[in-house]
């Protein structure tokens, strides 16, 4: 069957229609979609090395092209939780003592690498929806000694670019860099 291509268009109220039906409208349980998100990277990060609809850990990270040194420079277990599709560091360098807010830090390797990049002087706050993948990533936060240079919030997304939760990521990062891995 050959491929229709719906096309998105906003309306006035920036809703978006998929084939006739406001994205409002669709049967879809947003507390439901958000406990399954949960519960499938709970999974994550208490079980890496099981398998999933996604790649995890170095392999994945390899793939994103990070860098190889900085990923030598995380235990093996700030990185095996790692479910990410992209690299943000490849957009720009960090700069020390920058302000950097990871949405979606997951199980932290990326604030790991933020927090490492902007050294001693900087700060990083990781966000995440998932209760045992941020204790995961405060775990390791201690482990590794940068604990005192990042933290990590709790928080739900909400409609538009609110984080419900979460310092104001507009006014945290002035002067600094929003990163997120999806």
């Amino acid at each position: 069957m050959p491929h229709t291509n719906d096309t998105v268009t906003p309306t006035d109220t920036d809703d978006r229609h998929f084939g006739g039906t406001a994205a409002s409208d669709l049967p879809v349980d947003l507390d439901e979609l958000r406990h399954e998100v949960q519960v499938k990277y709970a999974a994550v990060a208490t079980d890496p090395d099981d398998d999933y609809h996604f790649h995890t850990g170095r392999p994945i990270a390899e793939r994103c092209r990070y860098d190889a040194e900085a990923l030598d420079g995380l235990p093996p277990e700030a990185i095996e939780s790692f479910p990410g599709v992209a690299n943000p560091f490849e957009l720009r360098d960090l700069a020390a003592a920058e302000r950097v807010v990871d949405l979606g830090s997951g199980a932290g390797m990326d604030s790991f690498l933020a927090a490492n990049a902007v050294g001693p002087d900087g700060y990083v706050v990781g966000v995440d929806m998932t209760p045992a993948m941020l204790t995961k990533a405060r775990a390791m936060a201690t482990a590794i000694e940068l604990d005192d240079r990042m933290e990590f919030c709790e928080a739900t997304w909400a409609k538009g670019a609110e984080v419900a939760g979460a310092p104001s990521v507009y006014e945290y990062t002035d002067g600094g860099a929003l990163i997120f891995n999806y």
